[in-house]
């Protein structure tokens, strides 16, 4: 045994033991449906979740124009750092089901939200770049579900104030 090989099985080692790591693609929880919403309610809170994500940035005129011209002037360098990352978007939308993607560098997933009498399910049907094998996937994955599920549990949660917002303000003019 040389000098060497001590050093390189413990880098070995070190590479498989530190290296990314993979989950189960089953631990996704669903998400209950409030009372007062129908599953169509729910499908149009599912596409409302994503729809602010990328909304306006907040910015005064001269500050979207200084942008512009540094990102003119630098090009890739300076426009990299502000571009969105990560964001969800709407791929498609189906009788009992939003389908959203993810793209953030040079990884992308897809994930099918199925809306039942009283749960969505979250389903991760593609990936890319995230060492999706049978029922494994990067844990990252289940990361940016979760952040979707979140989004998702906060539009649910609005619409399900309005109706109800609605519904006090209807009983109130009846009386």
């Amino acid at each position: 045994m040389t000098p060497r090989t001590p050093k390189l099985l413990a880098l070995v080692f070190a590479v498989l033991f530190v290296g990314c790591t993979t989950t189960s693609i089953e631990g996704i929880k669903s998400i209950a449906i409030p009372r007062n919403l129908s599953p169509r309610d729910a499908k149009i809170a599912l596409a409302r979740a994503v729809s602010g994500e990328a909304a306006g940035d907040g910015w005064k005129n001269w500050e979207k124009m200084t942008n512009a011209a540094l990102g003119a002037a630098f090009g890739v360098r300076y426009a990299g750092q502000y571009a969105p990352r990560g964001q969800w978007y709407i791929e498609s939308v189906e009788d009992r089901a939003v389908v959203f993607g993810c793209t953030r560098g040079g990884y992308y997933l897809r994930v099918r939200m199925s809306v039942g009498a009283d749960t969505i399910t979250p389903t991760i049907e593609d990936s890319q770049g995230l060492k999706q094998s049978g029922e494994r996937i990067h844990k990252t994955a289940i990361e940016w579900v979760n952040r979707l599920g979140i989004l998702v549990r906060g539009s649910l949660g609005q619409f399900s104030a309005y109706r109800a917002s609605i519904t006090d303000t209807q009983e109130s003019e009846n009386k």
